[in-house]
Order: structure tokens, then C-alpha cells, then sequence
């Protein structure tokens, strides 16, 4: 009978034991590390503004060109900012809210439509989304900002809301034409709800879009003949 020995056995089972495989998910997590190819390529020809900033300090420490675009600075000028020195003042309360909640761990992301000066002073429209890049348990430190353009989304909304406006004016000018109007037997001026009297012209110009041009009707043509011919 062969007798088996136990250390023969230890040794064996290792030689069986099948190596450990690498996860895809780790896999794709090293890939897309910030000095992989694949993000840096990502990051550089992604078709909306990417930066990444100091959440403490508001300052920027990296950005892609499409971001740079937007705001109309060059990175170098960029990185010398803070977002809070870009930012509408009209916008900036509500972004430093949604951050504070961000750094205190109540959320770990926001969305918000803001504005921003650029370079030449004018105004870019953008919609924010920010996202925390600490770990749970970590202290906070850096936050990914992606922002899109929607400037002129935002003017077409204006010229809909001048417009709608500009109907609901015209609306409550032709609603104070209705009722009853006093005007005067001799002259025919009319007087308005604040007491004034104004020429038939004038009170009509002023609350519709006319205007007037002069004439003789044919009745009035006949008489002033007569007077002449008599």
C-alpha cells in the first residue's frame, strides 16, 4: 500500500490552485485613470466643457479647450481664476449654496443654468452639472464641473417672453378702447380714465398700434365746395 504524505499533498495543492484574474472593472478603472490615453482623449475631445477645480477655493486647476471656448479665456488665464470671479453676481449665491451642501456630504452632485462673464465681458448662458471627485470617508478636495452652452436657447427664450409681453400689452391697450368713451360734442377730444382731454388722434395712438393719415371724405369735400361756390 503506498502511503501518501501529507506534505506530498500541501505541495500539490498548490500547484492547483488557479491564479487570480484581473476584474474588467479594474481593468477599466486603470484605463480610464487620469494619465491613461483613453482619458486624456476623452477629456480633451469631449464636445462639452469639462474642468476640474479646488472645491475649497473655487480655483481652477485643469480644463479641456472646448470649456476654455466657452468662457473665452485661455487655460493659463483660466487657472488663474476662481469660478466665483467668472460668475454672474445674479448667479453666484445660488452656486455657492449648492457647493456648500457639496463639501458638507448633503449631495454629491447639482445641476444648475448660470451665467458667466467672458473675457470681452459679454455673456455665455451655461448649464452646470458639478460632481464631487472625493471618496466617501475622504476629506473634500477636488470636483468635476461640466458645463454646456445654452446661450441661445436662453436668447430665444428671451425674444418668446419679449414677444408674449408685447401681446399682453396690446391686449390690455385695446381692452381700455372698450366701454363707454366721453368726447366732446364741439371739439371731439376725448377724456381719459386720469381726466385729460386729447385729441381722437392722440388717444388712439397711444393705446393701439396706429397710425393716422389725412383726408377729405366726400361729404365733407361736397360742403366745402358749396361754401367756396356760394
Amino acid at each position: 500500500m503506498t502511503v501518501v504524505k501529507p506534505e506530498d499533498t500541501e505541495e500539490n495543492s498548490k500547484h492547483d490552485v488557479p491564479c487570480p484574474q484581473t476584474s474588467s472593472h479594474a481593468e477599466d478603472e486603470v484605463e480610464l485613470s487620469e494619465t491613461s490615453p483613453r482619458y486624456r482623449t476623452m477629456f480633451e475631445k469631449a464636445p462639452v466643457g469639462v474642468a476640474q477645480l479646488d472645491s475649497l477655493s473655487g480655483r481652477f486647476v485643469q480644463m479641456n479647450p472646448r470649456y476654455c471656448e466657452i468662457i473665452g479665456y485661455s487655460r493659463a488665464e483660466i487657472e488663474a481664476k476662481t469660478f466665483q470671479e467668472i460668475t454672474h453676481p445674479e448667479d453666484i449665491q445660488e452656486d455657492l449654496d449648492h457647493m456648500a451642501k457639496l463639501v458638507d456630504g448633503a449631495i454629491d452632485e447639482f445641476s444648475m443654468e448660470k451665467r458667466y462673464y467672458r473675457k470681452d465681458q459679454s455673456i455665455v448662458w451655461v448649464n452646470l452639472t458639478v460632481s464631487r471627485l472625493w471618496r466617501d470617508g475622504q476629506a473634500p478636495d477636488f470636483h468635476m464641473a461640466v458645463v454646456e452652452d445654452i446661450t441661445s436657447r436662453k436668447e430665444l427664450e428671451a425674444e418668446r417672453d419679449k414677444l408674449i409681453e408685447e401681446l399682453r400689452k396690446s391686449l390690455a391697450d385695446v381692452k381700455q378702447l372698450g366701454g363707454m368713451l366721453p368726447i366732446c360734442m364741439s371739439c371731439k377730444k376725448i377724456q381719459d380714465d386720469r381726466g385729460y382731454w386729447s385729441q381722437l388722434e392722440q388717444f388712439l395712438s397711444e393705446r393701439a398700434d396706429l397710425q393716422f393719415s389725412h383726408g377729405v371724405c366726400p361729404e365733407c369735400l361736397s360742403q366745402e365746395f358749396e361754401d367756396d361756390s356760394g
